[in-house]
């Protein structure tokens, strides 16, 4: 009940004994769009690239390093 007794919301507070009716349904969400896919792809794409280039610019760095 809100400010006005008015009834926003109900839930286990006015079910009945047996609880089977006022109680809330939860509905799932299915699929996924494609966009979502593409952009997920790309950046796990991405984020190999960097690990193996920060891997080879840590391996020449210290190779130039040795070198001095």
């Amino acid at each position: 009940m809100n400010s006005a007794d008015h009834e926003v919301a109900y839930g286990e507070t006015t079910t009945d004994v047996k609880r089977t009716s006022n109680l809330f349904q939860i509905h799932g969400i299915t699929g996924r769009h494609a966009s979502l896919d593409i952009a997920a792809g790309i950046f796990s794409a991405v984020s190999v690239i960097y690990l193996f280039g920060f891997f080879f610019m840590e391996k020449r760095r210290s190779k130039v390093s040795e070198q001095s």
